[in-house]
């Protein structure tokens, strides 16, 4: 008989046909052989399979994992011949607490050697670990990158170790030594932005002068890993008082008057080991690194805070710009998929963003409010003299009297209000006074002239008086004392103190003298080395400061000659300000703030915004200080991932120029109005701007008043005709406004012209003296002057013309020629009291020889001498006579004593003789145009950018159980105390004058002030936790040569995310390779670009070109196939891909590299059903693929281990069918809606079952055992979002039909009613309700506005304002539950004008459950039997109280809840001994009746009544209107109108 024998050539087995159909060299099965290839043999051989080698016994402190230990992931580092295994054990460690151990380890194939890279115990709670494995969830994406170990599970947040580092391992197996945060990829930044304060130093340099400067710094940590940045600190700018400058015509005050910062930050964990402190102009986004601070080199101590001063501006670096959009690093929550490619760390398949629920896992109420606080800044010009100091610090030690060089400072107006937070402000103009010599043989020529000197104080705290502060500590040190100021003068501009700044001011040398030049060595007024000298008189309202002189020498190393210069005070303005911070809102703007929660990590929510959350500063607020409060009530719990929250805010507008005029002139020619613009003003405004009035010549306006340019002209001198021939108009650029809603009005001595004066010598050897009158202002009928004041940005203009014609070429014995010419314009550049304080403050006298001088013959002219002091005497030729018998030309200023009359002397030279050409000549005229008011006016805003809000420089703490902190009140909600915030928001500083700045010294150049330096917006949809199935997002890149390491940046500013293809299901897999990345997406294999993007041509016909990209175009393969639930199964090894695909029942293999790789289905090798039976039994078990090199094998195996499935619960109402039996439980969740009510479970078993029997377990609840068809129920709260339902089964196995009903609400009507009184009318409030269930839920604030009105609901004492029904199921909405805790709430917005009363309970609510239903005319029967609760939370809006609703709440049919706003008025009553009837219908007030009439028609009525006195008296009531009054009667009586619409009731007797 013939013999088959089969051979086995083709080595390959094939389940696919039946064993009699398979080819030959094929074969059906293999159990522990190998046929074909072999380790031994190339083909055709048979052997057995060999078994796995153990490689290395795990253990910890010699203590063996147990035989549940699995490997959950693994990494070849094929460079180092190591692999790491990531091992968990889930159970059986008994020496830990948790019962579990975790531990990263790696074994190098070459030495043998096993490293624990980490191991993990108990993280502190004994219930897990710190790496916190799950066999569930495989390490599929593990990436190392130089010595950094990149791993996500899905399970936890991505992580990463070092596997250089040793990091600690645990000792006691408890309280690992490691911690969550020492593994995340994500790296926490500072908190809280530093704290920085500005101060006052001497130095000429001020870098923060022109610049809104702020701080932030950001963490070092030990990978060269960088933090995002803290938020940035609010601008360090504290602006100087007002100065609209004569010379530049801008506002000098704007800009910053301290030039250091004390900046104050905290070193950070011990996970921290460098801080970079930056700094940043709001208005842009260059950010510089001031200083990079090592904590070892440094020796900081760990969460500590230190202190850095900076003053100027070095060599910076500059960080990215990029890196003022990375508010915090977006690295995603947990991630499943994870790849490195150029140089990025890259995850798909991740979720981001948070649920905002509470601790409770219920939805939080975002129900915060906002209201303006405006404060006044209370602006006020202080009282000053100057009088002589007496100075021992001189050449000889005797006293030296210096006039002018003591300032007097009266704070008698102010001395009750000297509050802490006051700042008390110096302007100070010094000059020259005076040289003492010792030694020198000339005295500089060279004099201090116009040094000014600022310096604030601000009160540390309340004083009771005066002398209170003059003797505190705070002052006498910010003034100066011996012992605290710089004593050399080097030193002198890095004192703080008043005395270092004033000697910082001084000039360091002089020049002009022998020696010279000289330079400075000591200031003192008693001696060397002394501070400003006050002085005060105990119990005084007056402080003196005498000002020190200052010591100049020939050499600082060797003094020899000194010169002692003393200083004289020309201008002194102070100022007491209540505020001394002036940042504001800007006045005429509305305001939205939203609120942003955050992590630990800083990742925030997009601004959630509330009902309730603007805020409106109107036209007038532009003199106050503006800002906003927030409060937070207790409904409001902070969700339960937040650990700080901040603010955010959106201007409705920004944007502005603000242009000053102090000319202004009428044209009674056109009526209209030309403001003269000088400097920068004059190009901010064109024809047709439309401007705002902030302050008119009366001062600033309080409502918003609008000027419209309808000219802007070059206008010569006088363009303007009038008949008053003083009148003087400048020429120069003028805008042609038509004054209406405000004032701009010159006075009528805004024109001082006195005209020419001259005088003429025809003596030999006599000078002219003119002696010029007209600048005294008018006389009073004593014949006394009041000159006028010479207000900063008056005009005058001062001619002078000296001349003698003279014959020859020189001096008096050929009597030659001279002529001197002078003609100057000023500006006024302070106010000042005459015209002789203006001459002498503003330095006039050192412009006097600046004219132009002739002499003939070739000689030397003279100069004009300046002859001072003021004389008070006429004798003498006014004590001139010296000048008058000489060629020198000389001026002089007399003021009588007695009139105070002001004249202005000056003296020509000397005459030759009678004649035309020997006669001297001198003409004098002055014309002044005295400034006005300064008139300001701002162009108008533009729009803000729609949805950005800026971030605050202050966010606040959360606690554990969701309160939020404040900077006035701290939310505690358990004892129903809201939290309050003073929000930190400004975008101008207020001068309490009408001028609100933004620009430095309101330049249109000027650098500009913002909101904020960071943006945020609100989310187009409800923020909340995001699953990024099909995205994928990168971090920022390594680079280990340049020291970068970004991949913890995350930086979501820059839209670091690439969103795929969603239909292609979740990404499973991301492999990184040259080009491109390998995409493996649940049902769909694609390839996404990296570094460029496609551009296809107009038809989609091809690719035509690439551009520079992260993450390009996503190209998707034709065939259909994915990699399903499985990512465990990938392998990548050489150009083969190998992966499953349970789905379609397919192995695949991908040979190749980029989109046009080879795709192979290896299952269709003979083994097609067999994969397809595998996957469709195996489907939701993991799949583990392999590779073994060595015989070029994929190997694949399927374990019982289960994938992790999310869990999602079916709604209710739903219908399903189960097989329960002892092995076979069932266990599912319901959505319930969070609806309060009884939901029912139907189940229908097949008859009979015999003995068998289900048991139904519901959140714990056991309901059966059951063994027929029935149904049960089970109560529902608000609280309850979902149940839990578990069916266990005894005997054999039973099919079960199973409906879970919705839970079923009673319906309850809320009946809301408002009772006002009469005399309320028009008054406004919003009024609030909510409930609180099982003191967990808090249902949303429902809030509805009440206009109080004359007519409604009759109620005795008032009127029913507001009556509504609201018809819900309990626990819709705000409709109560059974025995919840129901709050009630009158809430005063910013719009609302009613104040809630709440003394002795005069305002209060009500409650009502009830059956019946009372109209609005029936509220009294509410009140009569309901139940009345005060308000309890009385100290910030809203005004609440509350209540417990009945139990059986939903057994009613209404629940009445009442507004009570009305306010008891003592009156007397009608009373009767008799009878009830007898008191009301035979009622006859003894002294007057009160009678409230009221006209409920649409037309007037009139109607008449007798007043106390017997008079007739006759009343016309407008419609809709009531009126009390006071009659000898109890009635009145209609006269006109409908009788119908009149009501009348006596309301109190006795009232005559």
């Amino acid at each position: 008989m013939a013999t088959t024998t089969r051979n086995f050539l083709q080595g390959r087995m094939n389940k696919g046909l039946d064993k009699r159909l398979v080819p030959d060299g094929e074969y059906v099965d293999a159990l522990n052989i190998r046929l074909g290839s072999t380790s031994q043999s190339d083909i055709g051989s048979v052997e057995n399979s060999e078994g796995n080698t153990k490689l290395v016994d795990l253990s910890f402190n010699n203590i063996p994992l147990g035989s549940n230990a699995r490997c959950i992931g693994a990494f070849e580092d094929g460079a180092e011949e190591t692999i790491y295994w990531f091992v968990h054990q889930p159970s059986g460690f008994t020496p830990s607490a948790t019962d579990k151990i975790d531990i990263i380890v790696s074994y190098n194939t070459i030495s043998g050697t096993t490293t624990y890279h980490l191991v993990s115990c108990d993280d502190g709670g004994s219930v897990n670990t710190t790496l916190n494995f799950s066999e569930n969830h495989l390490i599929n994406g593990v990436n190392l990158v130089d010595d950094l170990l990149f791993f996500t599970d899905n399970f936890n947040p991505p992580r990463r170790i070092n596997i250089k580092k040793s990091y600690p391992q645990p000792t006691a197996y408890i309280d690992d030594p490691i911690t969550y945060d020492d593994i995340l990829v994500i790296k926490a930044p500072p908190i809280e932005s530093p704290n920085v304060v500005s101060t006052q130093v001497g130095g000429q340099e001020n870098f923060l002068e022109e610049r809104f400067i702020c701080f932030a710094y950001r963490y070092r940590y030990a990978e060269n890993e960088y933090s995002a940045t803290s938020a940035w600190s609010a601008p360090a700018f504290v602006p100087k008082p007002f100065d609209l400058s004569t010379a530049s015509f801008l506002n000098e005050g704007m800009v910053n008057s301290d030039n250091t910062c004390d900046i104050t930050f905290n070193s950070g964990n011990s996970l921290v080991v460098g801080v970079d402190l930056l700094f940043k102009e709001i208005a842009n986004n260059i950010i510089r690194v001031i200083e990079k601070f090592d904590k070892s080199e440094q020796g900081y101590v760990d969460n500590t805070n230190y202190n850095y001063s900076f003053t100027n501006s070095k060599i910076y670096t500059v960080l990215p710009s990029d890196e003022i959009v990375r508010t915090f690093d977006n690295v995603p929550l947990l991630a499943k998929a994870q790849t490195m490619m150029g140089n990025r760390l890259m995850y798909g398949n991740y979720v981001e963003g948070f649920n905002l629920v509470d601790r409770a896992a219920l939805p939080i109420q975002i129900g915060y409010q906002t209201s303006e606080i405006k404060a006044d800044i209370g602006l006020e010009e202080l009282s000053t003299s100057l009088s002589s100091g007496s100075y021992t610090y001189t050449p000889s030690g005797t006293a030296v009297i210096v006039p002018n060089s003591v300032l007097n400072l009266d704070l008698s107006s102010v001395q009750t209000e000297l509050t802490a937070g006051v700042a008390l402000e110096f302007s100070l103009l010094f000059n020259h006074q005076q040289f003492e010599n010792d030694g020198m043989t000339s005295v500089p020529t060279e004099q201090t002239a116009g040094v000014l000197v600022s310096w604030s104080y601000i009160l540390p705290q309340t004083f009771s008086s005066v002398t209170d502060l003059f003797n505190s500590e705070s002052f006498q040190n910010a003034v100066g004392t011996d012992s605290n100021i710089e004593t050399s003068p080097t030193g002198y501009c890095n004192g703080t103190t008043f005395t270092d700044i004033f000697n910082c001011a001084l000039r360091n040398q002089l020049t002009g003298g022998n020696p010279t030049p000289v330079y400075e060595y000591q200031s003192g007024v008693t001696s060397a080395n002394t501070s400003i000298v006050t002085l005060h008189t105990a119990g005084s309202s007056s402080i003196g400061f005498q000002f020190p002189a200052m010591r100049y020498v020939n050499s600082t190393v060797t003094p020899v000659s000194n010169v002692y210069e003393y200083y004289e005070i020309t201008v002194q303005e102070l100022f007491y300000q209540t505020v001394s911070n002036t940042s504001s809102l800007h006045s005429n703007r509305g305001y939205e703030i939203g609120m942003v929660y955050m992590d630990k990590f800083s990742r925030a929510t997009t601004a959630l915004t509330s009902n309730n959350n603007t805020a409106f500063f109107s036209c007038g607020d532009s003199v106050t200080k503006n800002s906003i409060r927030v409060t937070i009530p207790t409904t409001q719990v902070a969700p339960n991932f937040a650990t700080r929250y901040r603010f955010v805010i959106k201007p409705d507008a920004q944007g502005y120029d603000t242009i000053y005029s102090s000319m202004y002139f009428y044209d009674p020619v056109t009526a209209h109005n030309y403001f003269l613009v000088e400097g920068e003003n004059a190009a901010k405004s064109q024809e047709g701007t439309r401007l705002i009035v902030k302050k008119d010549s009366d001062g600033p306006l309080r409502n918003c008043v609008y000027a419209t340019v309808l000219e802007k002209t070059v206008e010569q001198k006088n363009f303007i005709l009038s008949d008053n021939e003083d009148f003087l108009v400048p020429g120069g650029t003028y805008l042609k406004i038509k004054v209406t809603g405000f004032n701009a009005s010159l006075t009528a001595d805004s024109f001082i012209s006195p005209g020419t004066s001259s005088a003429v010598s025809g003596f030999d050897g006599f000078s002219p003296l003119v002696q010029y009158t007209g600048l005294s202002g008018t006389a009073n009928s004593s014949g006394v002057f009041t000159p006028p004041t010479i207000p900063a940005g008056s005009i005058i203009k001062l001619t002078m013309e000296f001349t003698r014609l003279g014959r020859g070429d020189g001096e008096k014995p050929t009597c030659g020629r001279r002529t001197y010419d002078y003609n100057k314009q000023f500006t006024s550049q302070f106010d000042y009291d005459d015209i002789i304080d203006w001459f002498e403050g503003d330095g006039i006298a050192s412009t006097l020889n600046d004219g132009t001088s002739y002499v003939g013959g070739g000689g030397s002219p003279n100069n004009v001498v300046m002859v001072t002091p003021v004389t008070n005497t006429s004798n003498n030729n006014y004590g001139l006579n010296t000048w008058i018998f000489n060629y020198q030309y000389a001026v002089r200023w007399f003021r009588d004593t007695g009139t105070n009359e002001i004249r202005f002397l000056a003296v020509g030279t000397e005459a030759c003789g009678n004649s035309n050409k020997k006669e001297s000549k001198a003409k004098v005229s002055w014309e002044i145009i005295r400034g006005g008011n300064v008139v300001a006016f701002e162009t108008e805003p533009l729009d803000a950018l729609p949805d950005v809000f800026y971030e605050s420089s202050e966010s606040y703490s959360i606690d554990a159980l969701g309160n939020h902190s404040g900077n006035v009140t701290n939310q505690d909600i358990a004892n129903d105390i809201s939290g309050v915030v003073d929000t930190a928001f400004f975008n101008c500083f207020s001068f309490g004058n009408g001028i609100e700045s933004y620009k430095v010294r309101d330049s249109a150049a000027g650098r500009t002030l913002a909101l904020g330096n960071r943006v945020t917006s609100v989310s187009a949809q409800d923020y909340k936790r995001a699953h990024r199935s099909s995205d994928i997002t990168y971090s920022g890149i390594y680079n280990n040569e340049s020291n970068v390491n970004s991949l913890n940046e995350f930086n979501l500013g820059l839209a670091n995310f690439k969103a795929l293809e969603e239909s292609f299901g979740p990404i499973e897999v991301l492999f990184g390779r040259e080009t491109d990345i390998l995409v493996l997406q649940e049902d769909k294999i694609s390839y996404v670009l990296t570094g460029k993007n496609l551009l296809s041509d107009s038809t989609g016909g091809g690719s035509i070109a690439s551009i520079p990209e992260v993450l390009g175009t996503q190209i998707a393969r034709v065939e259909e196939y994915g990699i399903s639930n499985n990512p465990e199964s990938f392998v990548k090894y050489g150009p083969d891909s190998f992966f499953t695909d349970a789905k379609r029942g397919a192995v695949i293999n991908l040979r190749g590299s980029g989109p046009q790789e080879q795709l192979t289905v290896l299952s269709e090798q003979g083994m097609r059903s067999w994969f397809r039976d595998m996957f469709i039994t195996n489907f939701n078990t993991q799949k583990l693929g392999g590779f073994d090199p060595y015989m070029n094998e994929y190997v694949l195996a399927n374990n019982t281990t289960l994938l992790p499935v999310e869990a999602s619960c079916v709604a209710c109402g739903f219908n399903s069918n189960f097989v329960i039996s002892p092995t076979s439980p069932a266990n599912f969740c319901v959505d319930l809606n969070r609806a309060a009510g009884d939901a029912t479970v139907s189940f229908f078993l097949p008859t009979p079952i015999g003995t068998s029997s289900i048991e139904f377990d519901v959140d714990g609840t056991t309901y059966g055992p059951y063994t027929a068809s029935g149904s049960f129920t089970f109560a529902s709260g608000v609280t309850n979002t979902q149940a839990v339902i578990g069916i266990t089964g005894t005997g054999a196995s039973v099919d079960l039909n199973l409906t879970v009903s919705c839970p079923a609400p009673n319906d309850l009507t809320l009946v809301l009613a408002t009772v006002t009184d009469f005399n309320d009318t028009s008054q406004t409030i919003h009024n609030q309700y909510s409930f609180v269930e099982g003191g967990v839920y808090q249902s949303p604030v429902q809030e509805f506005p009440v206009t109080f009105i004359y007519v409604g609901g009759v109620l005795g004492g008032g009127v029913v304002s507001d009556y509504q029904l609201i018809t819900a199921p309990q626990g819709t909405g705000a409709i109560p539950t059974n025995g919840s805790v129901v709050t009630l709430g009158s809430n005063k917005t910013s719009t609302d004008t009613f104040v809630f009363n709440t003394t002795g309970g005069t305002n209060k609510f009500y409650y009502l459950a009830s059956d019946t239903l009372f109209d609005e005319n029936q509220i009294a029967s509410v009140i009569l039997n309901g139940t009345t609760f005060p308000a309890t939370q009385t100290t910030v809006q809203p005004i609440t109280g509350s209540f417990t609703a009945p139990a059986n709440l939903g057994d009613f049919t209404y629940l009445y809840l009442v507004w009570d706003y009305r306010t008891p008025v003592e009156t007397s009553l009608c009373y009767s001994t008799i009878s009830a009837g007898d008191a009301c219908c035979s009622c006859v007030c003894a002294n007057g009746s009160s009678i409230l009439v009221t006209n409920q028609g649409l037309g007037q009525i009139t109607f008449r009544y007798t007043a106390c006195d017997r008079s007739s008296q006759f009343v016309s009531l407008a419609p809709q209107s009531s009126i009390t009054v006071c009659a000898d009667a109890t009635s009145v009586q209609l006269t006109a109108g409908n009788a119908a619409d009149m009501i009348q009731s006596v309301v109190g007797c006795d009232c005559c």
